[in-house]
């Protein structure tokens, strides 16, 4: 017979179409009081499933209606007697198989990622890239430790001062102490060189990432004083004390850097020097006359009158102009109370003393 509902065709017997559910009395006697039932539509109901196995018949394999118990059609989508839809069998497959895949996928990154943090922290961090590169968006997802990854690189690739940037950026990971002390020692190292090589520019770049790190303060401010601009000459002026300190504690050149300008040359000289013997007694000395400072001394120097300047630890006699500048002496700072003067005019050396 056909169902009158949607046409198809179900077995004589059926009391509902095992297709659409609708009631074949109800439709074939077109009685209608309004109701779903009335309408050939049996209302929505909880889905249930099929046994595959019948006390009653005892026959195994055979797939009963757990609402009625009535035998199952096959190929049919609602039981013949009660018009209950069976369950979807389907789509339970379905379930279990995007489940195992996202087992099997959640496994697949918790391994990759513990292998990944492993290598890191072993500093295998070639090894550990690749590891991050088989997690599905592995790099956002795992942000800081990517970024840290990052910096590992470039430390391996000698960019310690973009390593270190990168580093102290980081946020949401514990940087190790190691890693990041190494990077400053490096780039102190670094500076280092640069400064006695004269490379104040890049002396100045080095330190000024790790200002905190050892002594790279000191080196900044000896960097301040070095150079020939205009504000060099008024720190080694105005900031004497700084730089009298460090030489002072005898820091790398700071001695020289003093002696490099006039304006802390004169501080540090200032006042009388003495040295030698009683009977062959020598002595320099700078005074402050309100107006200019004046020089005099009985070291051997050469016979020209005009006045003096300091300029990279030479002491100049300036007659007329700059051009007529003549070298008389060199100072070398031993400590804060004792230098050693050269002599150009004999290129005799004295040690005097601060008196």
């Amino acid at each position: 017979m056909l169902c009158p509902k949607c046409g198809l065709k179900i077995p004589d017997d059926s009391a509902f179409c095992v297709y659409c559910g609708a009631k074949i009395e109800a439709i074939s006697g077109d009685s209608s009081d309004g109701s779903p039932a009335s309408a050939g539509v049996m209302p929505n109901e909880p889905e249930h499933s099929t046994t595959s196995f019948s006390k009653e018949s005892g026959i195994r394999g055979q797939k009963l209606c757990k609402g009625c118990g009535s035998p199952v059609e096959e190929g049919s989508k609602r039981c013949k007697t009660c018009g209950k839809r069976y369950s979807k069998s389907a789509l339970r497959i379905v379930a279990c198989i995007v489940l195992a895949v996202l087992v099997l996928g959640a496994g697949f990154c918790g391994y990759n990622y513990y292998r990944f943090t492993t290598a890191l922290d072993n500093g295998q961090f070639a090894e550990a890239n690749r590891y991050l590169r088989l997690i599905p968006f592995g790099s956002s997802v795992f942000k800081a430790q990517s970024e840290f990854l990052d910096a590992c690189r470039l430390i391996e690739n000698g960019e310690y001062v973009s390593a270190y940037v990168a580093l102290i950026s980081i946020r949401g990971y514990h940087v190790p102490a190691s890693v990041m002390e190494h990077v400053q020692e490096r780039i102190y190292a670094m500076g280092k060189s640069a400064y006695r090589n004269g490379a104040f520019s890049d002396a100045n770049n080095y330190f000024s990432h790790i200002i905190t790190f050892k002594r790279s303060n000191d080196y900044l401010t000896l960097i301040g004083y070095c150079g020939d601009s205009f504000a060099a000459w008024q720190k080694a002026k105005y900031h004497y004390s700084e730089l009298y300190d460090l030489a002072k504690d005898g820091f790398e050149n700071a001695g020289e850097v003093l002696l490099m300008r006039s304006s802390s040359a004169n501080q540090f000289l200032k006042g009388r020097w003495e040295g030698g013997s009683r009977n062959n007694a020598y002595f320099f000395e700078i005074t402050d006359s309100g107006e200019s400072l004046q020089s005099n001394t009985n070291l051997p120097h050469k016979d020209v009158s005009g006045s003096f300047s300091i300029s990279d630890s030479i002491y100049y006699t300036i007659s007329g102009n700059e051009s007529d500048s003549i070298k008389q002496f060199r100072f070398s700072i031993i400590n804060e109370d004792a230098v050693s003067v050269y002599c150009y005019k004999d290129g005799s050396t004295y040690t005097l003393y601060r008196q």
